[in-house]
Parts: structure tokens; C-alpha cells; sequence
């Protein structure tokens, strides 16, 4: 090591000294010294970016909602999935068709159902289109990305609330 040092600078190569002798005369921590978390912790200072004092712009919630509503959507599949195995062929037709007429039951599940879907194929048609294009080229600014995100949910919300009035025909009864 001192034979590096002695290539610098002599400044240089006194300071460089000065910290190895500091760090050798260090001492070394033990099991029993303090872990990184409780030494962060005595400082008071919150993690950076603390999500209290750092507000996530709306793309950012855009683009968590995306990944939540495609869980939600993969919980609607499997359980769609688990009521036709295992409660037979016409369970699930049986299961929508015993929910209430009128009102507003009906009409919420479907909105419930469909939103995330909704949600999450847009979104997923969005990040595509940026992909595609190149996000950093000067067409894509902030407040474009802004107003897609705040039009994504409108959109959503409408194409929801239209899915959840639609109704199909009942079967025929058989005699």
C-alpha cells in the first residue's frame, strides 16, 4: 500500500496515509455494536424518498394501479376458474343469475368486475405505445404523461359504467 502512495502527490500521499492508519486504529465492531437500521434510526432523519414529505406524481399511481389491477384481474380469473372446476358447468351462470334484479347490486358487481380489467388493458396499451415510441423523445413531456394518466382513469370509469348497464338476454327457460 505504501508503495502506491508513494507515487502521489505528497499531499495526496499524506492523506491517503492519515486514513489508512485512521482506519487500522479503527475500531472493529462486534456482535454486540449497534446494526445499520439502529444507527439510521438514532439520527431521526426519515428514509429518502420518504413517501411523507415525497408526493408521488399521478403517473406514478397510474402505474402502481396497473400492477394492482392486474392482480386483482388474475384473482378474478382463478377464482372464475375454481367455480367452473369445481361447483360444475353452470355454476357460474347460476351464481350471476341469483344475484338481485334492480337496484344497485347487479349493476355494482359488474362495475366492480369490470373496472380493474378495464384499468389494467389500457394501461397495458399505454406502456405498449411507450415502448414502441421512444419515451425520452420530446414528444412525451410530463404534463403529456400527466393528462394520460388522469385521462386513463376517466376513460376506465366510463367504459366501466357502460359494461356495468349492459345486460344479456336470459336464457329460455326449458319446459
Amino acid at each position: 500500500m505504501l508503495g502506491r502512495l508513494s507515487r502521489l502527490r505528497p499531499a495526496a500521499a499524506a492523506r491517503s496515509a492519515a486514513r489508512v492508519s485512521a482506519l487500522r486504529s479503527a475500531p472493529r465492531r462486534g456482535l454486540a455494536s449497534e446494526t445499520y437500521t439502529e444507527q439510521q434510526d438514532k439520527t431521526g432523519r426519515p428514509l429518502s424518498p420518504h413517501l411523507t414529505i415525497y408526493r408521488l406524481p399521478m403517473i406514478a399511481y397510474s402505474s402502481i394501479t396497473v400492477r394492482i389491477t392486474g392482480g386483482i384481474a388474475y384473482a378474478y380469473i382463478v377464482g372464475v376458474t375454481a367455480l367452473a372446476l369445481f361447483g360444475g358447468a353452470g355454476a357460474l351462470e347460476q351464481a350471476v343469475q341469483s344475484l338481485p334484479e334492480g337496484g344497485v347490486t347487479l349493476p355494482a358487481a359488474k362495475f366492480a368486475v369490470s373496472w380493474p380489467f378495464v384499468y389494467h388493458w389500457i394501461g397495458c396499451v399505454r406502456h405498449m405505445v411507450w415502448d414502441v415510441f421512444d419515451v425520452s423523445s420530446k414528444s412525451f413531456t410530463n404534463s403529456l404523461m400527466r393528462t394520460s394518466s388522469y385521462g386513463i382513469f376517466a376513460a376506465t370509469t366510463a367504459i366501466s359504467l357502460g359494461l356495468a348497464t349492459l345486460s344479456l338476454p336470459k336464457p329460455a327457460q326449458k319446459e
